[in-house]
């Protein structure tokens, strides 16, 4: 059965909260899917850095260099005799997928009463995907 972007919204439950250095507080939710999780880094409660991964795909933004990003994991690569699934690293891409931008955006919305979601889809909603000549 192939769940809606809503189920899956739906399925993303908290994971874990914890502090980390700097007032920084990193927030875990993982969805019904493997590989489909969203992280997100608050600082006072406001939202500093965000991935939203699913099957191997990734888009992520920092305040630091705000600008959203798109692009592969290693979540797939059972090949490499160094994978670790805790670890995983993106290869970004040379343009937004835009697809997959979409796609996140969708999800992000069905959530978007919850203040990481909103915050996040706040973000997502500032950038242009529109192809540049």
């Amino acid at each position: 059965m192939v769940e809606t972007a809503m189920e899956l919204a739906r399925s993303l439950d908290r994971i874990s909260q914890k502090k980390l250095k700097h007032d920084i507080v990193r927030h875990w939710f993982q969805g019904s899917e493997p590989y489909f999780d969203f992280f997100a880094n608050t600082l006072h409660d406001e939202l500093t850095w965000f991935q939203f991964t699913f099957r191997g795909k990734s888009i992520c933004w920092n305040k630091l260099d705000p600008i959203v990003r798109t692009g592969v994991t290693t979540d797939l690569a059972m090949n490499d005799v160094a994978f670790y699934s805790a670890s995983k690293t993106v290869q970004l891409d040379i343009e937004i997928n835009e697809e997959f931008f979409r796609f996140a955006r969708e999800i992000l919305s069905y959530r978007k009463s919850e203040g990481l979601f909103a915050a996040a889809l706040h973000v997502l909603a500032d950038v242009d995907i529109t192809p540049h000549s």
